[in-house]
């Protein structure tokens, strides 16, 4: 009689912090081009054959702003 030895390999997860600036977006992630902030979840296929989940959590940096006075 044949005996089954199932055994369940885990599911990987990761996550990446982006902060970039306004003006260099669309950004670029695992081959998709995100316009805005905000988390996004892509499920992959990692070298064991599992999923593979990724978050982005992209942030946009702040702009400074500078005013500058000019007596005429």
């Amino acid at each position: 009689m044949a005996k089954l030895i199932l055994s369940i390999k885990d599911t990987s997860e990761s996550t990446v912090n982006v902060a970039v600036c306004s003006k260099q977006l669309p950004y670029l992630w695992n081959g998709n081009h995100y316009n805005l902030e905000g988390t996004f979840i892509k499920t992959l296929v990692h070298a064991a054959g599992c999923d593979s989940v990724t978050k982005l959590v992209l942030s946009l940096k702040d702009t400074p702003e500078s005013k500058v006075d000019v007596a005429l």
